[in-house]
């Protein structure tokens, strides 16, 4: 069907359905039409039935609450009438036809001019899950426009600006030393979150506007006698409302280690903070988070991998594809795919890709040697994370893949060290049990059995479901002959993997690499499950 030929659903203004021919399809009843516009910003313009119920008749009994939306939907269904097709179901689920309906959410004059407008404003429904739906829905969608209105002299690299936007105010104490530690935390602090995040970093002197995606960075010091006292904090500038702040005390004899450790914060701080425009959808499948990335759960890699490959500004695709193929590095080792080396093939695209955008950047770098070592590319990954240092030696993951590669050339004890050092990063608390295991992997080639199960055991302690935390303890537990402690780790990774068994674990394909490489694989003949 042609677009000159579909239904319009028009959810600026009143929510509106017209036909081809300008036939009033509408209906009459508030919650049908708040279904047509919760429908018409879901992704492909479907949505379960229990989330509808959900959003428009939460407070009602269940089975009523069916019946009711069943009500509506076929109230919905009449006034479509030839067109009712466009009003498609399954099982358990509900949607709007796309090749038969055309969702508008902007609003123009006579004259072909842009007019504001709020989104369906007619629209009063009593019931808290939808008002809340609602109403953040109006303020994401302000704010995509708002996105899509940055001035171009703000996009200087062919942006279109959708990354966020760190807006750094200068201390202005009047004292020399004290400004100078002020920008070194808000310099260093701001470099390490932006390369992970590929935001645009400005100072507050240069940057006009008042955007969504934007936060103020400050920092404001004070001294009596041998004591600095330095205030930072993030605020997001369209609301005002803060975000972060620290303060410290510092003693001159200890001050660049302190204000390294101050920026790191800071470097944590908008690390955790969710950038982004929610989809249509309101999933924030347009957000990138870094806690899912550096995740362990199926559902929070997939929502990772789905954010990351969304589209994406120039500027960001490069940061996007190396942290695509460490998300899918993650979904190998985590056995959460049939096809794990459609993955690692993937994955190496990927960092191909991104290599070719930005070869200089730490974190493209640093995947880009992981999935080397993955692949068993040692020297090309011993190459690869040698850069990443040099370009960021403060990034962890650029000390995290030197881990990587010296273990794959044979320097089992500096693998050890580089290893505990990415552990001192403040970044490492997004998710302190990969830090850890790359701690653990490194002792055991090391042999260093005592450390890596203790690091082992405290990234299980972090989190109880991440499995590979879960195999070296099976197996080093066994080597030191604790049989029940050994069953429980091996219960847990049955619990988490249907599939496992130690006959499985023992096979070449499962991925315990330096288990298998170190010997430590007795616990596959021990028959404890």
């Amino acid at each position: 069907m042609s677009e000159g030929q579909k239904i319009i659903l028009d959810l600026a203004g009143p929510v509106n359905l017209t036909g081809p021919r300008g036939m009033n399809l509408t209906p009459a009843g508030m919650k049908a039409r708040g279904i047509l516009a919760y429908l018409g910003t879901c992704r492909q313009m479907r949505s379960s039935r229990v989330r509808l119920q959900d959003k428009l008749w939460s407070t009602t009994e269940p089975a009523h609450g069916a019946a009711s939306l069943r009500q509506a939907l076929s109230e919905i269904r009449r006034h479509l009438g030839p067109h009712r097709d466009a009003l498609q179901s399954g099982s358990g689920w509900v949607g709007l036809d796309p090749d038969q309906i055309a969702v508008s959410l902007e609003a123009f004059d006579e004259d072909g001019r842009m007019i504001s407008c709020e989104f369906a404003e007619d629209l009063d429904i009593k019931d808290a899950e939808f008002e809340d739906w609602l109403r953040d829905y109006r303020q994401h969608h302000h704010a995509r426009k708002k996105v899509a209105e940055l001035p171009r002299s703000l996009d200087t690299a062919g942006t279109q600006s959708n990354a966020p936007i760190f807006v750094i105010s200068k201390a202005n104490s009047g004292h020399l030393d004290l400004d100078a530690a002020c920008e070194r935390v808000l310099r260093s602090g701001t470099t390490q979150a932006a390369e992970f995040l590929s935001a645009l970093v400005f100072d507050e002197a240069q940057f006009v506007g008042d955007y969504p995606t934007a936060l103020k960075i400050f920092c404001s010091a004070s001294s009596i006698g041998d004591l600095m006292t330095l205030q930072v904090g993030v605020s997001h500038m369209a609301s005002g409302r803060q975000i972060w702040s620290r303060t410290i005390d510092i003693s001159v004899s200890d001050t660049s280690a302190q204000l390294q450790r101050l920026a790191g914060e800071l470097t944590l701080a908008l690390l955790n903070y969710e950038f982004g425009i929610p989809d249509e959808s309101g999933d924030g499948a347009h957000c990138i988070s870094l806690r899912d990335i550096f995740a362990f759960t199926p559902e929070r890699l997939f929502r990772a991998d789905r954010s990351l490959g969304a589209e994406s500004d120039a500027r960001s695709r490069a940061t996007r594809l190396a942290l695509r193929a460490f998300v899918r590095n993650t979904i190998f080792v985590e056995r959460l795919s049939d096809d794990g080396e459609e993955l690692l093939r993937e994955a190496q695209h990927f960092c191909r890709e991104a290599f070719e955008l930005e070869p200089q950047n730490s974190v493209v770098l640093a995947v880009g040697s992981i999935i080397a070592s993955r692949t068993e590319q040692y020297e090309l990954a011993f190459d690869l994370a040698h850069q990443a240092i040099n370009a960021n030696s403060a990034n962890p993951l650029s000390r995290y893949s030197l881990s990587y590669g010296l273990t794959g050339v044979g320097d089992h004890e500096r693998a050890f060290k580089e290893a505990e050092f990415a552990q001192t990063s403040p970044i490492t608390a997004i998710s302190p049990a990969t830090w850890l295991m790359r701690s653990s992997v490194s002792a055991v080639r090391a042999n260093r059995l005592d450390e890596a199960l203790r690091y082992a055991a405290t990234a299980h302690g972090y989190s109880p479901d991440y499995r590979p935390a879960l195999r070296f303890m099976s197996a080093l537990y066994f080597e030191k002959g604790d049989e029940a402690a050994t069953a429980r780790s091996l219960e847990k990774l049955r619990e988490l993997e249907p599939d496992f068994s130690l006959k499985l674990m023992a096979s070449d394909s499962y991925p315990v690499t330096s288990l298998r490489a170190t010997g430590l694989l007795q616990v596959t003949a021990s028959g404890l499950i």
